[in-house]
């Protein structure tokens, strides 16, 4: 619901620029009703963009974070043995190698880190700072946080420094229409027959203008210049450029 109020905010901002701002020369007018709904449609609209990055984060943090952890244990598995605690140590009496291996191997959630009180009880502060760190690297790099994040720097350029910046936001529309997205996939994930059929192209075109250039220069005339003056080889093609 919040999305789609930022949204709504950045449509509205939009058409007030399309219909009153105007140019004289090299000034832009904004007239003063214009400027007043832009900045203050603005402000709300990128506080509405931060709001809604706090709200992601509390209501998807915990659900994106445990799924990354346990993609993250299952690489490791393979790569890793996990670590055995066979002499029935205590977290508090283990080294931070192991610590590390259970970390690495079995994820926070492991039997080991279940401490009496029904917390996370890492053994050390170097493990128990690696699980906030992994942490926050999982969420980060999640695609919807980022884009969240761009939203709002957009909503922030716009407002600090030019206007133009909103019409960024109607990139959004892009995201909520499948039809649209599956558009776009289909022309990244066919970009190499894309760059092959231009490379085609441009190679056809070299060929062609060679040919024009070598034999058929005399119709490769600029009618702006007078043929019969002094210098009538003005008037033709002299470059291949």
């Amino acid at each position: 619901m919040l999305k789609d109020f930022s949204t709504v905010l950045a449509v509205i901002i939009n058409l007030v620029m399309v219909a009153s701002i105007t140019r004289n020369k090299s000034e832009v007018i904004v007239p003063e009703v214009s400027a007043y709904l832009i900045t203050y449609g603005g402000l709300i609209q990128g506080i509405s963009s931060f709001l809604l990055i706090i709200f992601y984060i509390s209501a998807r943090g915990g659900l994106i974070t445990k799924s990354r952890w346990r993609q993250f244990i299952k690489e490791n598995s393979e790569s890793m043995e996990p670590f055995e605690n066979e002499d029935r140590l205590e977290t508090c009496e283990m080294s931070i190698h192991m610590t590390h291996r259970i970390l690495m191997t079995k994820g926070p959630d492991a039997i080991e880190f279940q401490g009496d009180n029904g917390e996370r009880d890492f053994g050390n502060s170097f493990t128990k700072a690696e699980y906030y760190m992994y942490n926050f690297i999982f969420f980060i790099e999640d695609a919807t946080f980022i884009y969240y994040v761009l939203y709002f720097m957009v909503s922030l350029l716009g407002f600090i420094y030019l206007d133009i910046f909103y019409a960024l936001h109607l990139f959004d529309f892009v995201t909520r229409s499948p039809t649209l997205q599956n558009i776009i996939r289909a022309v990244t994930e066919n970009f190499d027959l894309f760059a092959i059929t231009s490379m085609l192209f441009v190679i056809i075109l070299y060929i062609y203008a060679n040919i024009g250039f070598f034999y058929l220069q005399i119709y490769f005339i600029d009618t702006g210049v007078n043929k019969y003056e002094d210098k009538p080889n003005e008037g033709y093609c002299n470059t291949l450029t």
